[in-house]
């Protein structure tokens, strides 16, 4: 009797661990101003990297237009020297700011710091997703924002194509 609840706790025990780490839509919410185009341009970079994907392993992105922005990094604690022109913010509260490449996106999600609650491109880097302009490309840093308010650098991006 004792082995058959046993073999039932396991039983329960690996399903739930298989549960637990398959992969889930991430839903998105974009605020942005509805005239910005490299904002659009941006959202479109995410979406283009969910292409192929499984429908259980992609990105839902909805862009939220927004004459508030300022109030929206005030309610996410987006320190004003991370700020750029748009803020993406998943259901369960990471906080993306300005143009920040999906691979990192996905670097993130995948492992995501204790002590972070985000990343940012501060500004608007030329050639960054959404700022491509021919053959310019700018190098920036994707700072990882931590919840006591400071930052790291989570990754520097010196080639336009290490963004992809």
């Amino acid at each position: 009797m004792i082995l058959r609840i046993l073999a039932v706790i396991v039983s329960l025990l690996s399903i739930g661990a298989h549960a637990s780490t398959e992969p889930e839509t991430v839903q998105f919410d974009v605020f942005k101003s509805a005239s910005c185009g490299c904002c659009k341009g941006w959202i479109a970079h995410l979406e283009n990297s969910q292409r192929g994907k499984s429908s259980k392993d992609t990105w839902h992105i909805e862009g939220k237009d927004t004459n508030a922005l300022s109030e929206v990094k005030a309610n996410y604690n987006i320190p004003a020297q991370y700020q750029s022109c748009h803020t993406a913010v998943t259901r369960s509260g990471y906080v993306f700011e300005g143009h920040i490449p999906a691979r990192y996106i996905q670097s993130f999600l995948k492992n995501p710091p204790e002590d972070a609650f985000g990343l940012a491109v501060p500004g608007m880097p030329v050639g960054s997703p959404g700022m491509e302009s021919g053959l310019r490309f700018q190098p920036y840093t994707i700072q990882l924002l931590l919840k006591d308010g400071t930052s790291r650098p989570f990754a520097t991006v010196s080639k336009f194509e290490e963004q992809y």
